[in-house]
């Protein structure tokens, strides 16, 4: 039979059926961190309110009409040919491309929910409006392309502010 464990020291037992402690310099670094500062005590994970609720459930429509909207035309735009599909694909890339940082700013700057409320107000107004004139008129190359760059240019403010918008809380 083996002589019992000391007490900062694992045996073959258990350490929970000897009451093990960690040394001391382990305890210490543990509860004051390496600036020697005491710890701060963790904090309960904070609950999702209505208004997360609100921002995903409009983010998720916002994007998936903006998708849709993004496939009809260049889905459209093949009935030109693939040249026109690749040149109205290309339009809305290219200007979301160019204009993403600035929509950023302009994000920080007015914050995300009212960029986003216009974002979507203007491609309601956008994708409404191309369907009444597609409606009444037909599609046409040029407005294929029109209608990209619209596209691409509403996304390009809109995709920074839902992005950020739930990290920051509205007051």
């Amino acid at each position: 039979m083996s002589p019992p464990a000391d007490a900062g020291e694992p045996g073959p037992a258990s350490d929970s059926q000897q009451g093990f402690s960690p040394p001391r310099a382990v305890a210490d670094r543990d509860t004051h961190g390496i600036t020697g500062a005491p710890a701060e005590k963790a904090t309960a994970p904070m609950a999702l309110g209505g208004g997360y609720w609100g921002w995903l459930a409009g983010a998720v429509c916002s994007e998936l009409g903006s998708n849709v909207m993004a496939f009809a035309i260049v889905w459209t735009a093949t009935g030109f040919g693939g040249t026109t599909a690749g040149v109205v694909a290309t339009s809305t890339m290219l200007f979301r491309a160019l204009l993403l940082l600035g929509g950023g700013s302009l994000g920080d700057r007015f914050g995300p929910r009212r960029i986003m409320i216009v974002c979507d107000s203007s491609m309601l107004f956008v994708t409404s409006f191309a369907a009444v004139w597609f409606w009444l008129r037909g599609p046409s190359i040029i407005s294929l392309v029109l209608l990209g760059c619209l596209l691409g240019i509403v996304s390009a403010f809109y995709i920074p502010a839902s992005g950020v918008s739930p990290l920051v809380r509205q007051r």
